[in-house]
C-alpha cells in the first residue's frame, strides 16, 4: 500500500510537470569557493572571453539579457525551454568549462512582465531581485501545506503587482520555487512579513541585481 501511495505521487508530480509550459531557461552562475587558484592574467583571459561569448551568444538569439549580482555571481536569462539545449549553449564558454562558477540551470515560466532584448546602447540599473524556494521538501509531498505555500505565494505576487513595485515574476519547474524582480528594495520588509514567509514552507534569498534598464519589460 505504501509503495503504491509513493508511485501514485510520484506520477502526479510527473503530470504536472508535463503541463507546465516554460518560456526561458535561468541560469544562476554561483560563485565557486573550489574554483581553481589561477595567475591573474590566466583569469583576465578567461573573462575577456567569458564576456566575448555572452556577445556571440546574444548575437546568435540565444542569451536575451545577463547581469552580475552586487558581492559576486551573476544571472543568464536564455532564450530556450529546454534546460538541455541551454547546457550545450554554456560549454561555448570557457570560463564555465573552466569551473568559474557554480551553475544552476532551470527551465522558468513568466507569469508578470518578461524578458526583452535591449538595443546596443543601454543604461545599467540595479533592480531588487528575490529568489523563493520551498524550505521543506519533505512538506512539499503534504498537499495541504503546499496548496497553503502556493495561495500564499500568489497573494503576495499579486499584493506586489498591484501595488505597481513588481517587475516581473515566474517560477521554475519541478518546485523549484521562483524568482521576483522588484523596482527597489522598498518591499522587501513587506515580502519578509507577508503570509508566505510566515508559513515556514518557503525561504526567501535577496540579492541586488546590476542589468541593463528594459531586460524586463520595464517602461
Amino acid at each position: 500500500m505504501k509503495r503504491l501511495f509513493v508511485l501514485l505521487i510520484s506520477m502526479c508530480l510527473m503530470s504536472n510537470l508535463s503541463a507546465q509550459e516554460f518560456d526561458r531557461v535561468f541560469v544562476f552562475l554561483n560563485k565557486n569557493p573550489n574554483k581553481a587558484v589561477l595567475p591573474q592574467d590566466s583569469v583576465d583571459a578567461l573573462m575577456e572571453m567569458h564576456f566575448k561569448n555572452m556577445g556571440d551568444l546574444g548575437t546568435q538569439g540565444k542569451l536575451i539579457n545577463a547581469g552580475p549580482f552586487e558581492g559576486g555571481g551573476g544571472l543568464f536569462v536564455m532564450n530556450s525551454p529546454s534546460v538541455d539545449t541551454v547546457k550545450q549553449w554554456l560549454q561555448t564558454d570557457p570560463a564555465v568549462r573552466a569551473n568559474r562558477w557554480s551553475i544552476e540551470v532551470y527551465p522558468f515560466t513568466t507569469t508578470v512582465g518578461g524578458s526583452c532584448v535591449v538595443g546596443a546602447v543601454y543604461e545599467m540599473g540595479m533592480y531588487s531581485f528575490v529568489r523563493y524556494a520551498p524550505s521543506n521538501e519533505i512538506a512539499n509531498y503534504k498537499s495541504n501545506v503546499n496548496e497553503a505555500k502556493e495561495v500564499s505565494m500568489k497573494q503576495l505576487i499579486a499584493s506586489l503587482n498591484e501595488k505597481g513595485d513588481l517587475i516581473m515574476a515566474g517560477y521554475f519547474g519541478s518546485n523549484e520555487g521562483g524568482v521576483l524582480v522588484l523596482k527597489d528594495d522598498s518591499s522587501l520588509e513587506k515580502i519578509k512579513s507577508s503570509a508566505a514567509a510566515n508559513t515556514g514552507a518557503i525561504t526567501f534569498e535577496f540579492k541586488e541585481l546590476w542589468i541593463a534598464k528594459g531586460s524586463f519589460c520595464e517602461e
